[in-house]
C-alpha cells in the first residue's frame, strides 16, 4: 500500500514590507529631520533675530572648505568662531550686516542642506517660529536652491508683520591675511534673512 501524499507545497513570491512598515519608517525619517531643523533654528537662528528688525545669517556646513577654516591648527579646535579676524562677507547690500554662522559635523553636511525637503522644512519651521514671536508672516517666505541673491520684496513691513527667505547660494568671503594681503573665498550656504516690522514684539 503506497504512502498518500499530502497537498503540494505553496509557495509565495517575495512581498514588499506591509505599508505600515513603510509609512513608520518615513514617519521616523521626517521626525529626525524635523529634530535636526528645530535644532539649527534654536541654536543658530533665532537668538540673532529676536528683537532685531533685520537679520541676514549665512550658515555655513562644515564640509564647504573654503569658508569653513583659515589653516588646519584652527579647523581642529573644539569650538569653531563665528568669523575670524579680518575676514569680511561681501556681495550683499549694505543694510544686511550678514553674520557669518560655521556649522558643526552633527548639523549636516552641504547635500544635506540643499535638499529641497530640507528647506522646505527650514522655512516652514521658522515660519512657525517668527508666528510665535506675534508677527505675521507676509507670503510667501520663498525657499530656492543656487538661484541669484534676491532680496525680499522691500514693501515696508507694517508693525507686526514679517518677510522671510531661506535659499542656498555662493557666498563670498574676504580675508586678510597676516601680512595685510586680501584674499577673496567662495562657497555654497544656507542663507537666512528675516525681516520685522518695528513694533511686532515688546523690546
Amino acid at each position: 500500500m503506497s504512502a498518500s501524499k499530502g497537498p503540494p507545497a505553496t509557495t509565495f513570491p517575495d512581498a514588499p514590507p506591509p505599508p505600515y512598515t513603510e509609512s513608520l519608517t518615513s514617519s521616523q525619517s521626517a521626525l529626525s529631520l524635523g529634530r535636526r531643523v528645530n535644532a539649527l533654528i534654536s541654536t543658530h537662528i533665532l537668538p540673532h533675530i529676536t528683537n532685531k528688525p533685520t537679520t541676514t545669517l549665512v550658515l555655513v556646513p562644515f564640509d564647504v572648505t573654503p569658508l569653513f577654516a583659515q589653516s588646519a591648527d584652527e579647523s581642529s579646535k573644539d569650538a569653531t568662531p563665528l568669523a575670524y579676524s579680518g575676514e569680511k562677507l561681501v556681495g550683499f547690500d549694505s543694510d544686511e550686516q550678514p553674520l557669518l554662522i560655521r556649522l558643526s559635523d552633527a548639523a549636516g553636511g552641504l547635500e544635506f542642506w540643499r535638499t529641497p525637503a530640507v528647506l522646505r522644512e527650514l522655512t516652514s519651521q521658522l515660519n512657525q517660529t517668527v508666528r510665535s514671536m506675534s508677527y505675521w508672516v507676509v507670503p510667501k517666505a520663498e525657499s530656492s536652491v543656487g538661484g541669484e541673491w534676491r532680496s525680499a520684496d522691500k514693501m515696508p513691513l507694517a508693525n507686526g508683520q514679517a518677510r522671510l527667505l531661506v535659499e542656498v547660494k555662493e557666498v563670498c568671503l574676504r580675508i586678510e591675511n597676516d601680512m595685510g594681503l586680501y584674499e577673496t573665498r567662495s562657497g555654497m550656504a544656507v542663507v537666512v534673512c528675516v525681516e520685522l516690522g518695528c513694533d511686532g514684539m515688546d523690546a
